[in-house]
């Protein structure tokens, strides 16, 4: 399963941004990180915000991108995940947001997680970052975080 990832500032008790991780989401039976090809997937990531200045994020708004990686051949893709906007209390410490969903296939199929030519699977990094759209918060506020997802 995915780990969490890396996010700053990490100050407490004045204020930590959090990404706790991000899931796969995909249709049962297949287990969230290994998805059948044809099948779509979503990505959920956990986010938060703590301390005593948490609220001076409240309400502000943040993009998320995910960066796809092709194991087998190196292939990159960038994949949108939104703007979004931190919600108020009581949901401050820990919210999600989910992107997608994107589709799966097989060589020539031309989807977002497409198995490459001559394999029987696709195996794919996701890198996703978050950023602030305040110029002052961007170089501040910001996560990371890198995960496995195989399409067979």
């Amino acid at each position: 399963m995915p780990g969490p990832g890396t996010a700053e500032p990490d100050e407490l008790p004045f204020l930590k941004f959090k990404l706790d991780g991000v899931v796969a989401l995909s249709p049962s039976p297949r287990p969230t990180n290994v998805v059948q090809a044809g099948q779509p997937v979503s990505l959920r990531v956990d986010l938060g915000v703590e301390g005593f200045w948490a609220g001076l994020l409240v309400g502000e708004r943040y993009n998320v991108f995910h960066h796809l990686e092709r194991i087998e051949d190196g292939a990159r893709k960038p994949l949108a995940g939104g703007t979004h906007t931190v919600p108020g209390a009581p949901d401050t410490g820990s919210f999600n947001v989910t992107s997608g969903p994107y589709t799966t296939g097989q060589a020539g199929s031309g989807t977002d997680f497409e198995v490459p030519a001559g394999s029987a699977a696709g195996t794919f990094r996701i890198l996703t970052h978050v950023h602030f759209e305040d110029p002052a918060k961007e170089p501040i506020v910001t996560a990371f975080h890198d995960m496995i997802l195989m399409v067979t």
